[in-house]
């Protein structure tokens, strides 16, 4: 059964690493929450390892200066691993994530090119393209300012036709923005999926990010990992699939689910509900915010 808890101290003794969610736990894309500060600098001083996994499709130094330019200080060694991060590296190593020789041509879409160019900056093994004829794969970052209509649909279209790829480095449907929510890139890979394009994904609740993360701390079981998410599908399903212990944080994503539930078997019985409906696993532990 899943725990209820108001602080992550009070099972402080049941994990060495909290591996902490970026969008829906510690900010909203525009500003932190209220208890995040506090609560990274209470890990801090407890000596918790303290690690960002972000579904993002940016390198982990762009993710590590944004969540400190909303005004969350991290400690020195806090360890920030992101998507994107993951497949830049991916592309480094063999087997490379495509067939053949390199460099290997990437059609982005992203919200601007130069999210794209910044990913790809100082791996020799990449070059990006500008139309589907002339690419190995598209890279799927972001989501453009016109969503995925008129010419980035058109996009998609032709990739099928021509059987490329599709590299997936945010499989988010959704992240907040503000008070609101907004469309995400595995939408728009779930459905270039579902009509038979091939997917290669990047992120939560793949493995290669929690492999990624356990790399940066080898001598630790991975029971010692603490997951700490709002998505059931991307961080409870995907941590535990891991073998990291898990925390579900109901102020995100699934906030209007628990919105009438106001008991603890409420709360539980709506837990088990959304479990349930899509097969995922329950978290170990549950908190209504990051505290």
């Amino acid at each position: 059964m899943t725990r209820f808890i108001s602080s992550l101290l009070e099972i402080a003794a049941d994990y060495d690493i909290a591996v902490l969610d970026q969008y829906g736990v510690l900010h909203d894309g525009r500003s932190p929450y209220a208890g995040a500060p506090a609560c990274i600098q209470r890990l801090a001083d407890s000596s918790k390892h303290i690690a960002i996994l972000t579904n993002s499709g940016k390198r982990s130094d762009i993710n590590r200066r944004r969540i400190e330019r909303l005004g969350l200080k991290l400690p020195a060694d806090a360890v920030v691993e992101s998507s994107g991060e993951v497949a830049w590296n991916g592309f480094r190593s063999a087997p490379a994530p495509l067939p053949g020789p390199p460099p290997y041509r990437l059609l982005p879409v992203c919200a601007e090119r130069k999210d794209a160019e910044d990913w790809a900056a100082g791996n020799d093994r990449l070059r990006l393209v500008a139309r589907c004829d002339e690419a190995d794969a598209v890279l799927l970052m972001g989501v453009p300012a016109c969503g995925f209509t008129g010419a980035v649909r058109e996009i998609f279209d032709n990739a099928l036709a021509a059987s490329l790829p599709v590299i997936c480095t945010n499989p988010d449907r959704t992240s907040p923005e503000g008070g609101e929510y907004t469309l995400s890139p595995g939408v728009m890979a779930d459905q270039y999926e579902y009509a038979g394009g091939r997917v290669i994904w990047y992120g939560k609740p793949h493995a290669q990010v929690f492999d990624a993360i356990r790399a940066r701390f080898p001598d630790c079981a991975p029971g010692r990992f603490l997951m700490v998410g709002d998505s059931m599908l991307h961080d409870i399903s995907g941590a535990a699939a891991a073998g990291f212990k898990t925390c579900f944080i109901r102020s995100g994503i699934h906030a209007p689910a628990f919105a009438d539930t106001g008991t603890d078997t409420a709360i539980a019985e709506e837990i088990d509900r959304i479990c349930y409906e899509a097969d995922l696993a329950t978290p170990d532990y549950s908190m209504r915010n990051l505290a």
